[in-house]
């Protein structure tokens, strides 16, 4: 009977940790939301980099990631293996070509720039 009982309670302690990590995440992603809505990028990236770590292929924060970057006086080339990532993904918004055109042309490096403006401009249409 002991063994049963400290059983159910390491068992209830793994669902209590696991609830508290999932609500601290969404915390967290509440949080980086926010900041990225109100244009406090600086202060959106920490955020978002830590939710990465346990999501690394989530394309709403990567995505979000890169514009902060592209927005904040950091350097903005670091927008660009977050938006590669978002580009490997299956579902992600289009604009994500745009944005990583803008992040090589910030690298200087303008073949690259150039082949994602390009394909941005076939797929908007424009």
């Amino acid at each position: 009977m002991k063994l049963r009982s400290k059983y159910h309670l390491i068992l209830l302690c793994l669902a209590t940790f696991c609830a508290l990590d999932v609500e601290a995440q969404f915390m967290d992603a509440k949080a980086a939301n926010e900041h990225f809505k109100h244009r406090n990028y600086t202060h959106a990236i920490p955020i978002y980099r830590k939710l990465l770590q346990k999501q690394k292929f989530n394309v709403e924060f990567n995505h979000n990631i890169a514009i902060c970057y592209l927005n904040s006086n950091i350097d903005k080339t670091k927008a660009i293996p977050y938006l590669k990532r978002v580009l490997g993904q299956p579902k992600f918004d289009k604009e994500a070509y745009y944005d990583l055109a803008k992040a090589y042309q910030f690298a200087h490096s303008f073949n690259e720039a150039i082949e994602f403006f390009e394909i941005y401009d076939s797929i908007s249409g424009g």
